[in-house]
């Protein structure tokens, strides 16, 4: 490799790195970079989120991306790793140890979790735990930590360095443990106290979408009928069922310990701000985020579209629409396309059609919606999301 490439390899984007790659064409890389300034996305997630690139490859991209710009591999020797790893459902380091770079993949066998474990910032049931959440939301380990275990990102971006500095024989493994032991001193833990005192109903009073009758009632009818009160409220159609939706996110939000009780309570209560600020053309949709997610691959989705042509009568009735053998294709097309556009009718087919659990549909659909108010950020909510899951014993959906 020329020093002129390793200077233009070192500061190249990953959305320019995909493109390079031939993963993703300009035109739908600017589309997606669209969505990354409208919502503060990583590129990554955005494109996963398009469908543009897999879920499980993203990963696999993102660590050749971090190899060709520090110098240890080539962009064709990235090209020649990614396909080889596409083609044998292998890791990159497997793909890699193929092609004979051992000398490589000892120094870049350097994990941030196992650094934090050595040096006893966290323990490994913590790192265990943020691995299993990694594996249903698909972000990095250092952002898992960083939300979920409250680690400081500065504590983070000096594991990251020290990181760098192992690869790269710039430090012992020894003197950066040491280091690691000190650092406490020097970071406080970002980690929010638990507040289970305010409830979903308490944030709906307090925000006045419900007042204190109408809460008691909800109460009374859910425990009456044996009943989650999100579902009873959500039934109530003089309200507004989006809104609604966001608050029950955000009081998950609040029981994992990701916002203050300070913050939920000023979302509630600055609610119209939050929704006359919201954009029709920056949303994003169910469909979107379950893909951001890995619930939703191109090979599940492909069996979704052949369960719904396959009872087109059922997928009718879920949807209000009077569909059968007879229905026109181009009819069928549109309704089809229209399952996927719409979060209403694509959260009542993957629950009542392929038969995902309600549950964690309805948690998605209230981050995406809390998403859509500015009330979180995607990285929360998709941690989130895999809480619910993980904490459901809910494996990826390999239906």
């Amino acid at each position: 490799m020329s020093e002129i490439d390793a200077n233009i390899n070192k500061d190249m984007r990953i959305g320019d790195f995909l493109s390079a790659l031939d993963i993703v064409s300009p035109k739908k890389l600017e589309m997606a970079l669209r969505l990354v300034e409208s919502h503060k996305l990583p590129i990554g997630k955005c494109l996963v989120a398009h469908g543009l690139v897999a879920n499980d490859e993203l990963p696999k991209l993102l660590e050749l991306h971090g190899m060709l710009r520090k110098g240890k591999i080539d962009l064709e020797q990235a090209r020649e790793a990614f396909a080889l790893a596409r083609k044998q459902g292998s890791s990159v380091r497997d793909a890699l140890a193929h092609m004979g770079f051992d000398e490589i993949l000892d120094k870049q066998n350097i994990r941030m979790g196992e650094l934090l474990v050595s040096g006893e910032l966290i323990d490994a049931s913590e790192l265990e735990a943020a691995l299993d959440l990694q594996k249903l939301c698909g972000l990095p380990i250092g952002k898992i930590l960083a939300i979920d275990l409250g680690v400081p990102q500065g504590l983070i971006d000096a594991v990251a360095k020290l990181q760098y500095e192992l690869q790269n024989d710039e430090i012992t493994h020894e003197e950066a443990i040491e280091k690691l032991k000190r650092m406490p001193l020097q970071f406080i833990s970002q980690r929010i106290v638990l507040d289970t005192q305010i409830s979903f109903l308490d944030l709906l009073v307090l925000g006045k979408i419900l007042d204190s009758r109408e809460a008691k009632t909800a109460t009374n009818f859910a425990k009456k009928n044996e009943l989650n009160i999100d579902t009873v409220v959500k039934s109530f159609n003089w309200l507004d069922y989006n809104l609604v939706s966001a608050v029950s996110g955000l009081a998950l939000m609040l029981e994992f310990g990701y916002v203050t009780a300070n913050d939920a309570t000023e979302f509630v209560k600055n609610k119209e701000h939050a929704q006359a600020g919201a954009r029709a053309d920056d949303r994003i949709s169910l469909y979107q985020f379950l893909l951001a997610c890995g619930f939703l691959t191109e090979a599940k989705v492909r069996k979704l579209t052949r369960l719904m042509l396959s009872k087109l009568s059922d997928l009718g009735t879920i949807i209000n629409l009077d569909l059968g053998p007879d229905t026109p294709s181009d009819s069928v097309k549109d309704i089809i396309m229209d399952v996927y556009l719409k979060d209403e009718y694509l959260r009542k087919v993957l629950t009542d059609l392929y038969g995902s659990p309600k549950s964690l549909i309805n948690c998605a659909q209230s981050m995406v919606n809390l998403i859509n108010l500015n009330g979180t950020d995607l990285d929360k909510a998709l941690l989130c999301l895999a809480r619910e899951r993980y904490k459901a014993y809910l494996p990826v959906l390999s239906k």
